[in-house]
């Protein structure tokens, strides 16, 4: 597979019954969405700049805070597939929020970047594989979390 055949961006999106600041409090921590489809507890540390994201089945996962507009918008940079490259590989993940304060919340994720990711075509192919069922995994454990409050 060449580097023109690297589908670009994932986008998946879920409404939530509940508050806009509880679940913005949630989808603003970086890294809640390295699970295995239920929320847990993390470790998160900041060191050099960056959020390490330890999960204890998956490892530790550098993320950077792109931006970050609250209650509506945050963004990070990940690389899942090697922690050395965070800074020169990575996607950009964003979530899109919407709704009344006492919700439902529409809940919109936007991973992109592949394309431009300079690794063995075949592994960025992996991910995006990975990562476009498994944004709908994570936003699913999102909703039963956050409705479950």
């Amino acid at each position: 597979m060449s580097t023109d055949q690297i589908q670009d961006t994932i986008t998946r999106e879920i409404e939530i019954d509940a508050p806009l600041a509880l679940v913005w409090e949630l989808v603003s921590q970086p890294g809640w969405w390295i699970n295995d489809g239920a929320i847990v507890d993390n470790t998160i540390e900041e060191k050099d700049g960056a959020w390490h994201v330890t999960n204890s089945t998956h490892g530790t996962f550098p993320l950077l805070l792109a931006d970050s507009r609250e209650p509506s918008y945050v963004a990070f940079r990940w690389a899942p597939w090697d922690e050395r490259t965070v800074e020169a590989g990575n996607t950009l993940v964003e979530f899109f929020l919407a709704g009344p304060g006492d919700g439902p919340v529409t809940v919109r994720v936007v991973e992109s970047g592949f394309a431009s990711i300079d690794l063995a075509t075949d592994k960025v192919a992996d991910n995006y594989q990975e990562n476009e069922s498994g944004w709908e995994t994570e936003l699913g454990a999102l909703r039963t979390h956050l409705e479950a409050r």
